[in-house]
């Protein structure tokens, strides 16, 4: 039986491979969609030589001529560094983290993917590409509460007969922040240097984050509250229900600006790799259609802090989607990056959730989801309140699950 098991996991991360290099070797972007990316911001990877100055960089001064000359021909107003932790940490200066900035711009004149297709003439400019504002994968509804199908679904109780997780694994939900007070989730909450939680943006904006320990998130948004709740709700406790990831600890990470856009998705997942996640969660995504001519080096940054995470020992994960499309067709970022574990949903029969059976959306499919997860009318913790408890649909519940 053992054998059969490892056998089984084994065959299914060399699928993942495989498929995510299919799908990698295949990717492009669809570059009308401006409505998906912020104004007058751009991530650029700056080479190790060609004279930049990372001391000193600044707008004015990067060290680099032609670098200099074209932040002036383009209207750049700021640059700043996307992790200023990097440089402290091995694994984030092998992978160049420490070289990737953020600049803003004026915006009348420039448009994220032409300035970034034209930085990447330069010979200074490794990768470079827009901020992206991520989709959340859930489709809201309001049922009584329903029992925890899922948990039998998946025969999450069978394996609790096996491992009930530990403390030690800390799963960290990069979404819009979490109610930490809340009853069936107080316990279970990550300290991150004192503080049960990380707010990603801020003070600042979507053009510029400004990171706070202040995970609360506005009275208007659980959607983090629920996500965390299908993997931290505390067993056991009498009271709601039951996270499938048992004694795991959830490190609350907010990337959602003040009106609940997901701009700090990257920034998220480079905070949760330095602070020792084991496990990072991501209900969300955008799409891109691949049939429409782009750059690779757009997604060769995506890459960049997938890379990273990987390389921790982290694993991604990651919701497939809820338009019911196939990502080998139209990819889903992060989901359809290499290394990132991508889960669709199922209904109540185990069945791939489809409007005509549960009448609210449709799973994404396609060679490179990995797993399926259930992901209609699943029940969670909720927000406002800190006994609250609701049921939503989508693959960003299938994905902590």
């Amino acid at each position: 039986m053992i054998k059969k098991i490892i056998f089984i996991f084994i065959f299914i991360f060399s699928s993942l491979i495989i498929e995510k290099d299919f799908a990698q070797a295949s990717l492009s972007v669809d570059v009308s969609r401006e409505t998906n990316i912020v104004q007058g911001v751009l991530y650029i990877q700056l080479k190790a030589k060609h004279e930049i100055d990372f001391d000193h960089l600044s707008v004015s001064h990067t060290g680099n001529t032609e670098l200099d000359n074209f932040f002036a021909a383009n209207g750049v107003t700021d640059i700043y560094p996307f992790d200023p932790d990097a440089k402290k940490y091995a694994v984030a200066r092998r992978h160049g983290i420490d070289r990737i900035y953020v600049i803003n711009f004026l915006t009348e004149a420039n448009s994220p993917w032409d300035l970034a297709k034209n930085i990447l003439d330069l010979n200074a400019v490794e990768k470079a590409s827009p901020r992206f504002i991520f989709q959340k994968c859930y489709v809201p509804n309001d049922p009584d509460v329903p029992q925890q199908y899922a948990l039998d679904n998946m025969h999450i109780k069978a394996a609790w007969d096996i491992s009930q997780g530990g403390s030690n694994i800390v799963i960290a939900d990069v979404d819009e922040g979490v109610n930490y007070n809340h009853e069936d989730l107080a316990a279970n909450i990550y300290q991150i240097d004192g503080h049960p939680g990380r707010d990603i943006v801020g003070t600042g904006n979507a053009n510029h984050l400004m990171p706070t320990y202040d995970p609360m998130p506005p009275p208007s948004q659980n959607h983090g509250t629920m996500t965390s709740g299908c993997f931290g709700a505390i067993p056991d406790n009498g009271k709601g229900g039951a996270g499938s990831g048992f004694k795991c600890k959830i490190m609350a990470i907010k990337i959602s600006d003040s009106v609940g856009n997901l701009v700090g998705g990257w920034e998220g997942i480079q905070f949760a790799v330095e602070h020792g996640a084991k496990i990072i969660n991501c209900s969300w995504g955008v799409p891109i259609n691949l049939k429409v001519q782009g750059d690779r080096n757009y997604f060769n940054f995506f890459q960049t802090i997938i890379d990273e995470a990987l390389d921790t020992g982290a694993l991604v994960v990651a919701s497939a989607g809820n338009a019911g499309t196939n990502n080998d067709d139209s990819t889903f970022i992060p989901a359809d990056l290499y290394g990132v574990l991508s889960v669709g949903a199922t209904d109540q029969t185990d069945a791939a959730a489809a409007k005509i059976t549960n009448g609210s959306f449709s799973t994404n499919y396609g060679s490179s989801v990995n797993v399926y997860a259930p992901g209609v009318n699943i029940f969670s913790t909720s927000f406002p309140g800190n006994n609250s408890y609701a049921s939503e649909d989508g693959t960003s519940f299938s994905c902590p699950l």
